[in-house]
């Protein structure tokens, strides 16, 4: 059997947020970790954290998902520095500005598809040989806001949509080659990404109004928690699981 420090793990938007607690625990399986992301220092600096938390390797490859040739090397370097690919974590995403249809142009929503369905769809397809020969799995960081109706958000839920729609087809495709593909659907998490969209007013006042919102645990989730869904996607505890968008919410959507 092999060991997990031979297997390579490959995430997106790994510079901070969940993609970064997502490197530590993969690196804390003892597995090689390639990391990508758009802010070279903070690359740097989860690279350094993912050698102490036990990564075998770790592998940095900046890039902006929304350049189809940055999308084309972060592959082809993570199969030259590693030789094999066991897993894809498609992490990375983008909110965009918010607001709905009257407040959003094109140009936000351009944006959105390309990171949040773009470039998971292309980094899939560039990635398939090569995890088709290790019987490896792909998982996409989805979003209840797939099944949750808020006109603010109506560029990034129709994303995500497309992406849970992608995750099913696609793990269709690749079954017949022992490839697994699945995604996790979080709820409310504190990440800069929020910040950013919103501005820290609305963000504080979203985190503040989302804990009552959860019957499991009056808080927004960890990333802790969301990693450790995505982990468990990844290992032979979930063989059986292809396809499936799981909820991961803290009973959330149960609330509407």
């Amino acid at each position: 059997m092999e060991t997990n420090s031979s297997k390579t793990v490959l995430i997106t938007g790994a510079s901070g947020g969940l993609g970064e607690e997502i490197a530590y625990s993969f690196s804390g399986k003892g597995m090689v970790v390639v990391i990508s992301g758009q802010n070279q220092e903070n690359l740097s600096k989860v690279s350094e954290k993912c050698k102490a938390q036990g990564a075998a390797k770790v592998v940095v490859v900046p890039g902006n998902l929304r350049i189809i040739e940055d999308i084309e090397r972060i592959v082809e370097t993570t199969v030259k520095e590693c030789g094999r690919l066991d897993v894809l974590v498609n992490n990375a995403g983008t909110l965009g500005s918010g607001g709905g249809i009257a407040e959003s142009t094109v140009e936000d929503l351009n944006e959105i598809y390309d990171v949040n369905i773009r470039a998971p769809f292309y980094l899939t397809k560039l990635c398939m040989p090569h995890l088709i020969k290790t019987e490896g799995c792909v998982v996409n960081v989805s979003s209840i806001a797939t099944e949750i109706y808020i006109p603010e958000c109506v560029q990034y839920s129709m994303a995500k949509s497309a992406l849970d729609h992608f995750t099913k087809c696609g793990a269709l495709e690749l079954a017949k080659s022992g490839v697994r593909m699945n995604s996790v659907n979080p709820s409310t998490m504190q990440t800069k990404i929020l910040h950013r969209a919103l501005g820290p007013e609305k963000a504080s006042k979203l985190f503040e109004e989302s804990k009552s919102l959860h019957p499991l645990g009056s808080s927004c989730l960890t990333l802790k928690e969301v990693s450790d869904v995505v982990i468990f996607l990844c290992s032979p505890e979930s063989r059986s699981i292809t396809g499936t968008c799981l909820r991961t919410d803290r009973g959330r959507l149960m609330v509407g």
